[in-house]
């Protein structure tokens, strides 16, 4: 019976050949063991193709919505976070100026004044604010800040009702500032005249985060901190009834804007919830989905731990023999 053999060259490339073929084996049974999963999906769904695809097509499709919902989840937080501050904001002006409405002292005029105007310029800055790298009140124009500066804002309005004598001249010039088509939206607002278009979250399932800083709302809350914040000035020449008269506007309108963004803040508030409920229900429709598939695909434990072992004690055995076969000579034989 003829002897075959092969050379040392020849011989070098069979291990590394062998040994490349045992570490990729081994790496994939280690996948298989780690993921539950086996590594080739595919063939070992050969006949049920269909339901396999099916199933990749419903996890993938869900842990789009999910990031979506997750995402949109954090925008909502951040306006929510905005209103609350501005909520805050006009807690702190409100009482000074509904004392002012009722009972008028010349010593207390340019502290409410100065409390007023705080207040404005924060809640301005409140509405320039971001979250992430979107502004959170410029509609469509998420890069752009959506408002002039508080001090610049203010200074136009202090120019505009110079030498005012009547409450009735202050109050109709703001109002007419802040109205539509005023210097409100010629000049201070610098966002978008569009909503920011409702989010897909979930199939059927959609959410707006529709607030801008050209809302009525907001509108209505620096008028009203305007106002305030006109009393004493020294630019225009109010009595002690103008000014009371003055400050009864304020705090009139001021009142209404604090119910105006009560419920803004329970508007987005609801949407958080209605985000939290699609987040949930994606969760759990991503664990049926995963089930489904580890049924269909899933590798069984105990034979794929008995495969590693085994072919770890092959690599094991390759090892050795390499190490046997390099050390053989012609010298160590003799």
């Amino acid at each position: 019976m003829p002897l075959t053999s092969i050379g040392d060259l020849a011989q070098t490339f069979v291990n590394r050949r062998a040994n490349a073929r045992l570490n990729q084996e081994l790496g994939l049974l280690a996948k298989e063991l780690t993921t539950g999963l086996v590594a080739d999906p595919r063939s070992a769904a050969a006949g049920n193709a269909s339901a396999y695809s099916a199933l990749e097509r419903g996890l993938s499709i869900t842990r789009t919505f999910t990031g979506v919902a997750k995402e949109t989840r954090f925008q909502a937080d951040g306006l929510q976070i905005a209103l609350r501050q501005i909520d805050s904001q006009v807690d702190l002006a409100l009482p000074g100026v509904l004392k002012t409405a009722q009972s008028i002292t010349q010593s207390s005029l340019p502290i409410v004044a100065d409390d007023s105007a705080k207040a404005f310029e924060a809640i301005v800055s409140t509405l320039n604010g971001s979250t992430g790298n979107r502004q959170n009140f410029s509609g469509t124009t998420t890069g752009t800040v959506p408002l002039r500066s508080g001090d610049l804002i203010l200074s136009d309005i202090r120019a505009l009702v110079s030498g005012a004598t009547e409450a009735a001249d202050v109050i109709l010039a703001i109002d007419q500032y802040f109205a539509a088509g005023g210097a409100f939206d010629t000049v201070d607002y610098l966002g978008s005249a569009t909503d920011l278009a409702p989010v897909e979250i979930a199939p059927n399932e959609r959410v707006s985060l529709d607030v801008r800083a050209d809302d009525d709302v907001f509108r209505q809350t620096l008028a009203s901190l305007a106002k305030a914040a006109m009393l004493g000035q020294t630019t225009i020449a109010l009595d002690r009834i103008q000014s009371e008269a003055l400050a009864s506007n304020a705090a009139g309108q001021l009142l209404t804007a604090k119910d105006s963004v009560t419920d803004v803040r329970a508007r987005v508030g609801s949407t958080e919830a209605r985000i939290d409920a699609a987040i949930t229900q994606l969760a759990s429709e991503d664990l049926s989905l995963q089930q489904a598939r580890l049924d269909l695909i899933g590798a069984d434990p105990f034979d794929t731990a008995t495969r590693l072992e085994q072919t770890q004690l092959q690599l094991e055995q390759l090892y050795t023999l390499t190490a046997r076969l390099s050390r053989l000579s012609l010298t160590n034989y003799i």
